[in-house]
């Protein structure tokens, strides 16, 4: 598709802004329902260990900082994918005659 739009005369700057777009919609999403899932599987597993009476199992509760923590990695997990996607389709382009 990159060579399509490149062979069809489009400028660069509107090719890397259809494929930003398209990452965006497929990071955004991915990254969301990742981190949905964690926090699921995190709070049964709290929720799991607080009612159990084993010694030798630390304690597993999560502050706020940590919450604040895990809610930050799926907004850099999704900028660092479009960073690297734009600087790809960047390099693509430059090859292309």
């Amino acid at each position: 598709e990159l060579s399509l739009l490149h062979i069809m005369g489009a400028h660069d700057k509107f090719i890397l802004k259809q494929f930003f777009l398209y990452l965006v919609s497929i990071c955004v999403p991915a990254c969301t329902i990742g981190y949905i899932c964690a926090s699921i599987l995190l709070s049964l597993l709290s929720f799991s260990l607080l009612k159990s009476d084993i010694a030798f199992l630390p304690s597993f509760t999560l502050n706020i900082s940590q919450f604040i923590a895990l809610l930050i990695v799926p907004l850099c997990i999704s900028v660092i994918a479009l960073i690297i996607g734009a600087k790809t389709v960047l390099s693509e382009m430059q090859k292309m005659p």
